[in-house]
């Protein structure tokens, strides 16, 4: 049974979806398959991300790896029958098989609408590790205070968090906390900052081994709402799954985002 606490922020996540399904804004998705693909097989995965994703999906189909690589189209996601080096970091390639695997191409497809967000500019992005032990409320405070130094939030930002944690807390299950405010700086992005701890703390009962610190602009447009929730689906996808939550605690700075879901 869902908690009292957790109400807020599961009304905030499905007023965005059911307002933006009002302004009738359907997903639209455009992929790539790259390889001797039968038209059975390329009108599957356009079917199977029709069903799954609740949008259009439009594919471009290529013969050979020479043939994609000259294409200058972003993709949310590659189909491959072939050995393929991504152009962009941001797209993920999986092999053909995994539109038969729904956790696999949910947990890809929900990563790289995140990171088409970071690319975009519409998602600042940023991972701090915390190699001293420390409690939540100072971790927290910590990756406040850094987004205030670099002119990302307001002052009062902390204020208001700290006026929230009073009132109710902001850990879910699984060791992850989401502490999110609305951001007042005027900034039309969404902030999202990763807090790893080095070991799981103990806050009001529960464990916290992950944060993420989510800053919602004052003036939330259409765009804005449909990214903050892959972001939260994304967060709650990292939750459900050890594998991606695994690989975030293990994340290397060097490596691009897509790394969290290698060997689903």
């Amino acid at each position: 049974m869902t908690e009292p606490k957790e109400l807020g922020y599961l009304a905030l996540y499905y007023q965005m979806e059911i307002e933006d399904e009002k302004r009738g804004n359907p997903q639209y998705h455009k992929v790539a398959i790259v390889g001797e693909v039968s038209k059975s097989i390329q009108n599957l995965i356009i079917s199977r991300l029709n069903e799954t994703f609740q949008g259009t999906t439009e594919a471009d189909i290529f013969k050979s790896s020479e043939s994609f690589k000259k294409s200058s189209e972003r993709y949310l996601i590659v189909f491959s029958t072939l050995p393929l080096e991504s152009k962009d970091v941001t797209t993920p390639i999986v092999r053909i098989q995994s539109i038969f695997k729904n956790d696999e191409l949910v947990s890809k497809v929900t990563l790289s609408q995140v990171m088409a967000g970071i690319s975009s500019q519409q998602v600042k992005f940023r991972i701090q590790r915390f190699e001293e032990r420390i409690s939540y409320l100072k971790a927290v405070e910590n990756l406040i205070d850094t987004e205030i130094s670099t002119g990302e939030l307001l002052p009062g930002f902390k204020l208001d968090w700290k006026k929230r944690e009073e009132k109710m807390s902001n850990v879910f299950q699984n060791g992850i906390a989401i502490p999110h405010m609305v951001d007042k700086s005027n900034h039309s992005r969404i902030l999202l900052t990763v807090g790893i701890l080095s070991k799981a703390v103990k806050y009001q009962g529960k464990e916290v081994r992950i944060i993420f610190l989510i800053g919602i602009p004052q003036n939330l447009n259409s765009k804005l709402s449909k990214i903050l929730s892959h972001v939260y689906d994304l967060i709650f996808m990292i939750s459900g799954y050890d594998e991606i939550y695994n690989n975030l605690l293990e994340y290397d700075m060097d490596l691009p985002l897509t790394q969290i879901t290698e060997g689903i």
